[in-house]
């Protein structure tokens, strides 16, 4: 028993050896509304990011670079979605050549996957916070949206940069916080692990979605910036002293269009950070670049693979959705 045991571990050791001599290449999409994303990655190496346009653009790249790289491992973000329904091709539809007549919002993640799903096998859509193993089950009891693929990307990138200065596991308690134009999200992380959260959140749009005032009246409100202003500052301010008395941690990494501002607002509470780039590295990739890096370490040793076991992702292989 020990012998066979002992010939597994050498087995494993010499794949492994074998897989990091040869070349490591995996795609990484983030689908997101009208903006698609694609970082093309090497052995953990930034090779390309390039913007995609819509379905058919997406197509042709990955065909493109499938043609001179065979079989890389592809991974999707959807960033409202976690794991989608069984995919089913409507009738009379192209999907592989992206003509689908219902190229909007999900129905364009959805052509996609389907196009994906019959041409290429090595393809995994990764899920939500919610359905990540180290989000206790308690804490999905009461809160639906924790967070989205496209946040468990970032964090990927962000976890990923830090273990290559060398952080520890351990240095790795922080809030993931993403602060757009009009809406914001909260990921929490503890030991390099993501451990609760909260999605995208429009502040002072949620009487509207309760019924508690009518539209028009709903419309006479948004006209003043200033009240806008004061919902989406105080709920901010309110969110994160609920978290930080939870989680009892000090340190902000902040991300998105008005991280400026935040940082700003937030300066004398909290110890802020502005995600981590390299100089030329375009902002607005982490996502893409995320989904890439777990692609990486799903199917090979090292770095990237040491950041997937950490987080617990548990990404869906397309041809496996039922």
């Amino acid at each position: 028993m020990a012998c066979n045991e002992e010939n597994r571990r050498n087995y494993k050791r010499i794949i492994d050896s074998l897989r990091s001599d040869t070349m490591v290449l995996s795609i990484g999409i983030d689908c997101n509304g009208e903006d698609w994303r694609a970082s093309l990655l090497e052995n953990g190496r930034t090779l390309e990011l390039r913007p995609l346009n819509d379905v058919r653009a997406a197509l042709e790249y990955v065909r493109h670079i499938c043609s001179f790289y065979p079989e890389p491992v592809i991974a999707v973000s959807a960033r409202k979605d976690g794991y989608p329904t069984h995919l089913t091709a409507t009738a009379n539809t192209s999907v592989s050549n992206g003509t689908s007549p219902h190229n909007h919002g999900e129905n364009k993640v959805h052509d996609f996957l389907l196009a994906l799903e019959s041409v290429y096998f090595n393809t995994y859509y990764l899920p939500s916070i919610r359905q990540l193993a180290s989000v206790p089950l308690y804490r999905k009891q009461y809160r639906l949206d924790m967070g989205s693929s496209g946040d468990l990307c970032a964090v990927t990138t962000l976890t990923f940069r830090m273990r290559k200065q060398e952080a520890s596991w351990q240095e790795m308690r922080f809030f993931y916080l993403t602060a757009g134009c009009h809406s914001r999200s909260i990921i929490v992380v503890e030991d390099g692990r993501i451990v609760d959260g909260i999605g995208e959140t429009s502040a002072g749009f949620s009487t509207l979605q309760h019924g508690s005032i009518d539209h028009v009246a709903w419309q006479d409100i948004l006209k003043s910036e200033a009240i806008a202003e004061q919902a989406y500052w105080e709920s901010l301010t309110q969110d994160l002293a609920g978290l930080m008395a939870i989680h009892q941690l000090e340190d902000i990494v902040v991300n998105g269009q008005r991280k400026d501002n935040v940082i700003e607002w937030l300066n004398d509470r909290y110890q802020c950070y502005l995600f981590p780039r390299s100089d030329d590295e375009q902002p607005g990739y982490e996502v893409a670049i995320g989904a890439a890096i777990i692609a990486e370490g799903l199917y090979h040793p090292g770095l990237a693979n040491e950041v997937v076991e950490r987080l617990q992702t548990s990404p869906i292989k397309l041809g496996m959705l039922e």
